[in-house]
């Protein structure tokens, strides 16, 4: 009573009125409980930025230098954390022939040279 067999069809069966999968069929599985605090950060992402935490030490640095803030992200947004706040501790700016935003790449570029696009190292 109230139990129907649906035999091999592709939709399965019904039992007390709710359809059951067919065999074979995997059915999505709730976790087993809400997500650690470190996989809610890692779905959040590093903001808008890209940069984490260092988003307030960002500004600072962007104000005391009087930097583009659009172009100073940029810039920083692709060092990693360490050389990031590295960057921003160490960097000084007294070349007056060039803005300050210009100083910041050149230094960068200076103190990280950039990969050479697409080579490969070994020589083979």
């Amino acid at each position: 009573a109230g139990v129907a067999t649906g035999g091999s069809s592709p939709l399965g069966s019904r039992q007390n009125g709710r359809r059951l999968p067919a065999a074979g069929v995997r059915v999505p599985q709730q976790p087993p409980g809400p997500p650690s605090a470190a996989a809610v950060a890692a779905q959040r992402g590093a903001g808008a930025l890209g940069v984490g935490n260092d988003e307030q030490p960002i500004r600072d640095f962007i104000a005391k230098w009087r930097l583009e803030p659009a172009r100073a992200k940029l810039l920083l947004s692709r060092l990693l954390p360490a050389r990031r706040r590295e960057i921003i501790d160490s960097f000084k700016y007294v070349q007056k022939d060039l803005t300050p935003t210009s100083a910041l790449e050149r230094y960068i570029v200076q103190r990280y040279p950039p990969a050479s696009g697409g080579a490969s190292s070994t020589g083979t």
